[in-house]
């Protein structure tokens, strides 16, 4: 009977739909099919008894997946792809790539069965799927997964080159990202610029639609020029992006003007890098007034920008002793950061903790080394909860705020802490070097020779030795390939190894290592004069004056370390 009863039902719902599409037909034409299928769903719903009117027809959808996968599995392909670019935003990012993983498999289904219909859409979700490992710290498998994007696309672009050369372009300048950020620079730079030869080809033909590709992958060129210490070079691919997103900002403002920006953001790092400060500080605030302009309408999309052009304009104000200002800057940014953390702290909370290290830093350049402390403290303890979940990904960024939360700690006349803070961040370093070599021996280095001056403040001259030798061993290596990056860390060691050399009075030894730093600083001084002069002076006057006594020992080390000067520590 309540079967009947519901049958009944169905009728009379069915009746009235129908009279509301003859409605519709009269005064718009043809009804939709969907309309149809809805009422079809929903008489089905009350003849049996499904609380979802739509769950059989899906059912049915999923059927007829089963049975017919090439007419409907590249939509549900499809569907998962914008899936997982909407769980990403939302920081959901195990959910993002479980989503790309499933249309992964089905585009690879497809293309096994018809290559030729399915390897574009395999391809773009094999792009994505990088992006996807990556933001998990899984960056082997996501360069796994670009580098056969890469092969996919490169076979298409030869039979296709119109078609399918831009999308070429785009997972190399994807696949050079994921070679940089496990220590590849080398390689990174060879597939960035093939990219830009690329898009530089399909920009002299059709500017208007490739000039913005070509100026994107121009920043991504600057970065990995500059990662090699190839900073004149940056410089330059840099100055013609800039140029070209001005150019397309004053023909199509609305479209391009985000871009400008972040340009100017990494033509000031250039700068910095080049001593030439002053033409920084005009990039980068040029990058701040645009981004707060921006971010006046529409927060929501421009704040997180707006963050990160004033931490680099904070950084610019301290490289020019403009303290104060930095501070404020910096404070700036963290208020922004730790605003947006609150609504989406997984996406957020690293951002925050990479500001309350700046505004550490900002804070011990003024002397208020207990609020730097407090601040930094809370970078380690944001760190700490990210690589509790998400060790990969984050083990990193834990151990550069550790090697940093012992500056503070120095700074402060808190050694014993600080060389325990120095040295989790040397364990953390010799765990990461072990598996990714080329992207965390330079972080080692620098550990080491954070470690070798606190042992050498606490008295442990021996220990402090073996500490400064491994480092200067590393940045060594390092140099033979990366000469123009590492020089700089390579000359602060060996000065660092001088002194503790003299200090366990071997000066014949110590005078070697700082002669050798003088040259180095010497050849850095002669290209960047603004930025090394200052340091080879300093290491001239060591040679001359404190190392040229040959009874100097280790008296100074054995006063009471608590009232010793801190010894010099490394970001």
């Amino acid at each position: 009977m309540r079967r009947l009863t519901r049958g009944l039902q169905a009728v009379l719902v069915v009746g009235a739909i129908g009279s509301l599409m003859v409605l519709a037909l009269n005064a718009q034409g043809n009804p939709r099919v969907w309309v149809i299928v809805a009422v079809a769903a929903i008489a089905a719903a009350f003849l049996t008894g499904e609380s979802d009117p739509f769950a059989g027809w899906r059912r049915q959808r999923r059927d007829r997946g089963r049975s017919a996968p090439d007419e409907l599995n590249p939509d549900l392909a499809a569907s998962l792809i914008d899936q997982s670019d909407q769980l990403a935003d939302l920081g959901r990012r195990e959910e993002a790539l479980t989503a790309i993983n499933q249309a992964v498999s089905i585009c690879q289904n497809l293309a096994s069965a018809r290559p030729a219909a399915f390897a574009p859409q395999l391809a773009r979700s094999l792009n994505i799927q990088s992006v996807r490992l990556a933001e998990l710290g899984r960056r082997e498998e996501a360069l796994n997964s670009v580098t056969y994007a890469v092969a996919l696309r490169r076979h298409l672009a030869s039979t296709r080159p119109d078609e399918f050369a831009p999308e070429l372009a785009n997972s190399l300048r994807n696949q050079a990202y994921h070679l940089a950020e496990l220590g590849r620079r080398e390689e990174a730079l060879a597939v960035c610029e093939e990219a830009v030869a690329i898009y530089q080809r399909l920009a002299n033909t059709r500017p208007d639609e490739f000039d913005s590709s070509l100026a994107a992958t121009l920043v991504n060129l600057t970065k990995h020029l500059s990662g090699l210490g190839r900073q004149e070079e940056g410089l330059t691919a840099i100055s013609q992006a800039i140029a070209l997103y001005r150019n397309l900002a004053s023909g199509r403002p609305d479209s391009v003007i985000t871009e400008l920006p972040m340009a100017l953001n990494n033509k000031g790092s250039c700068l910095v890098e080049l001593g030439r400060r002053d033409e920084a500080l005009l990039a980068i605030s040029e990058a701040v007034s645009i981004y707060q302009n921006l971010a006046s309408t529409q927060p929501e999309r421009f704040s997180r920008e707006l963050a990160r052009s004033l931490s680099n304009q904070a950084a610019c104000l301290a490289e020019l002793g403009r303290s104060e200002e930095a501070l404020n800057v910096t404070n700036e940014a963290v208020s922004l950061r730790r605003h947006l953390a609150q609504t989406r702290p997984d996406v957020l909370n690293p951002e925050l903790a990479i500001s309350l290290n700046n505004q550490a830093e900002r804070l011990a350049e003024l002397g208020r080394c207990e609020e730097a402390l407090g601040a930094i403290n809370e970078a380690v303890n944001i760190c700490q909860s990210l690589a509790a979940v998400r060790p990969d990904a984050f083990a990193p960024q834990l151990t550069m705020v550790t090697n940093n939360q012992a500056e503070r700690l120095v700074e402060l006349g808190r050694p014993v802490e600080a060389l325990a803070a120095v040295d989790q961040a040397v364990s953390s370093y010799r765990r990461l070097a072990e598996t990714r070599p080329a992207a965390f021996t330079a972080g080692l280095a620098d550990a080491l020779t954070n470690q070798a001056s606190c042992l050498a403040w606490l008295g442990r001259a021996e220990e402090a030795l073996v500490s400064i030798d491994e480092a200067v061993t590393l940045r060594r290596r390092l140099a033979t390939t990366r000469p123009d990056a590492v020089h700089p860390d390579l000359a602060d060691s060996l000065t660092n190894q001088a002194h503790r050399l003299a200090e366990l009075d071997r000066p014949t030894e110590a005078q070697r290592a700082i002669d050798e730093a003088i040259t180095l600083y010497e050849g850095l001084a002669t290209r960047w004069p603004a930025r090394f002069e200052t340091p080879l002076r300093k290491a001239r006057q060591t040679a001359q004056t404190w190392l040229g006594h040959t009874d100097l020992g280790a008296t100074d080390i054995q006063q009471n370390p608590e009232d010793q000067d801190p010894p010099s520590i490394q970001r």
